[in-house]
């Protein structure tokens, strides 16, 4: 796919990021459950994993800007670790400490 066609990628991504705002509401207007924490974790990481996929496929200045968050920030590296450590899996995109 040449990057000239953001657009279509950026849909993609948006069909997670939706899907992770659903599950962010879901938090903030249910009772407090944990499974519902989790699941907003769990939708986050779909939406972190999609922009590894796509990344790619995105313009230079569209990347740069979506990797400030799903790549260089402090609290997002945090809490794929955490995770990583909690449910034994394997995070992509080569994240540090």
């Amino acid at each position: 796919m040449p990057k000239s066609n953001n657009f279509a990628v950026l849909e993609r991504i948006e069909t997670d990021l939706e899907k992770f705002i659903r599950g962010v509401k879901r938090c903030e207007t249910e009772c407090l459950d944990p499974a519902n924490f989790k699941d907003a974790i769990m939708r986050f990481s779909r939406l972190r994993e999609r922009y590894f996929v796509e990344k790619s496929n995105l313009s230079a200045a569209t990347c740069k800007a979506l990797s400030k968050v799903f790549e260089e920030d402090m609290f997002i590296k945090r809490v794929m670790n955490l995770r990583q450590v909690k449910e034994h899996v394997k995070i992509r995109g080569g994240l540090g400490s």
